[in-house]
């Protein structure tokens, strides 16, 4: 395998911690008849999430689904702050990620939506050293498709040989290990640091 030069991150649960009770999004939950602990391994795969998750539904289209299908009355603007009050910075890892960028090109791969991606921006914006982030509202493909592996070496200006992609779900690690990329299963900023370290990386 070729030596790395270029580093992708996911997001969710790699850069940002995920929390389905945090007030506005579990009363969002509620609001729609879902409890909180369901929001992830229920909600997340109906056609209504995924059409927003891959560009094929934009917020204001998304947020009318909800009021039509759930009766929701939050008016957009309370939604979108809703929706997005899910996020908190990862401890460390924003320092990982500063710190791996001023050797090697950083790239992110992630399954998210608009809403979400400005949120991640705003509680973290070193996010934006990574100049061509690969996102799936804008690609049209989710985790672990071929084509967003390819996509997010692309962005990253180098082959998926040279490119190393940590991700908290083995799936997604697999997808880019057969992509042709080496890959971590994200387990804590401290293990990580341990790992890229003896890759050399830090």
């Amino acid at each position: 395998m070729a030596p790395i030069e270029a580093v992708i991150f996911d997001l969710g649960r790699v850069m940002l911690s995920i929390d389905p009770f945090r007030p506005k999004f579990s009363a969002l939950m509620l609001a729609m008849g879902i409890r909180p602990e369901e929001a992830f391994g229920v909600y997340w795969r109906e056609p209504e999430v995924i059409a927003h998750m891959t560009g094929r539904m934009t917020p204001e289209r998304f947020h009318q689904s909800l009021r039509a299908r759930f009766g929701l009355r939050l008016a957009y603007a309370d939604f979108v702050e809703a929706w997005s009050d899910l996020f908190a910075p990862i401890a460390g890892m924003e320092d990982i990620f500063e710190n791996v960028g001023k050797r090697f090109r950083v790239g992110i791969l992630s399954d998210t939506d608009s809403l979400h991606w400005r949120k991640a921006l705003a509680l973290l914006p070193r996010l934006r050293r990574a100049a061509r982030p690969t996102l799936s509202f804008e690609v049209g493909f989710l985790k672990p498709a071929p084509e967003t592996y390819r996509e997010a070496a692309r962005n990253a200006d180098a082959p998926p040989g040279a490119c190393l992609f940590i991700d908290d779900l083995p799936e997604n690690v697999e997808g880019a290990r057969n992509a042709g990329m080496a890959g971590i299963v994200f387990a804590g900023a401290e293990r990580l640091r341990g790992e890229l370290e003896v890759r050399g990386i830090l």
